[in-house]
């Protein structure tokens, strides 16, 4: 919360929506495995969140069990209060070994197979590739696979693309969250090494965006996870282990707890860090603002 001078009193400035966001989640078979993603729910549960956003991996591997695990903890979590809005991004990992042990390929056709077995055990409320409304505030879900969106290939890419610019020209001044999985190139910590040099050209044109992205497995603690230029880009890192992936650095993977609460204000977008475990906020002072 914000206090706000009101001449000689004070008042606490609410949101207008809150969002828990996190990535790369990377369960197991086990509901042991989800307990981290447990510790995530239950902070958001204390901020009363309107929507909780996951932007993929959400397991190492295709795990049936796992899902339903997930999917478990999430209504034990909300039961008796309001249920948030539920927002998934469909990517790689979740996908790995659908077809068989270790197999690393699948085509279109396979991962809208996969995607529709896994949108049914964890629950998931919406299409692979969707617009969402959040109190107010357009988001727009899209697959790892950009030819995978709607149409496949080149016309996939076109549909992105379109999505896109009649969603920006209808916010009405409101900023536009892409929820991603795959950061633009060159934009956050780790995205020369795993971003994408296509999403960067495209967004580039998009000043209204503000694109969510995880699959760089950094610390949500690095202050270099969110960058601004023709548009915006922030990353939720991961909730499961980061290590050194960029360019020159060679850090031994390390253990993370990081989880995002976004708050939507008239003026502002404000994105504030936490520790799962323990509530902590990172850099509770100065905390990620987008005008």
């Amino acid at each position: 919360y914000e206090v706000v001078s009101t001449g000689g009193t004070a008042k606490v400035e609410e949101p207008l929506f809150r969002a828990g966001w996190i990535t790369d989640t990377h369960i197991g078979k086990t509901r042991e495995s989800c307990g981290r993603v447990k510790m995530a729910l239950e902070l958001f549960r204390k901020f009363n969140v309107d929507a909780i956003i996951n932007n993929g991996d959400i397991a190492d591997h295709y795990y049936p069990t796992g899902y339903e695990a997930y999917r478990a903890i999430m209504d034990e979590t909300f039961e008796g209060v309001k249920k948030p809005q539920e927002i998934y991004v469909w990517a790689w990992h979740d996908v790995y070994e659908w077809n068989g042990p270790r197999v690393r390929e699948s085509t279109a056709e396979q991962r809208k197979a996969c995607y529709a077995d896994v949108a049914k055990r964890l629950g998931i409320p919406h299409k692979m590739t969707d617009k969402i409304t959040v109190k107010g505030y357009t988001f727009l879900v899209f697959p790892q696979w950009t030819g995978d969106i709607e149409y496949g290939g080149k016309r996939g890419a076109a549909a992105r693309e379109r999505a896109v610019a009649d969603a920006e020209a209808a916010a009405g001044g409101k900023p536009v969250f892409v929820v991603d999985h795959v950061p633009p190139r060159g934009t956050v910590m780790n995205s020369v090494t795993w971003g994408c040099g296509d999403r960067r050209k495209f967004f580039e044109n998009h000043p209204g965006v503000i694109h969510l992205s995880g699959h760089t497995h950094g610390s949500l603690r690095d202050e270099n996870n969110i960058w601004q230029g023709n548009f915006t880009a922030v990353n939720a890192t991961c909730l499961q282990v980061w290590s050194g992936d960029s360019v020159g650095l060679g850090e031994p993977s390390k253990e993370n707890y990081g989880a995002c609460v976004i708050e939507g204000f008239a003026d502002r977008i404000v994105f504030r860090r936490f520790d799962v475990r323990d509530g902590a906020e990172y850099n509770k002072r100065d905390p990620w603002c987008v005008p």
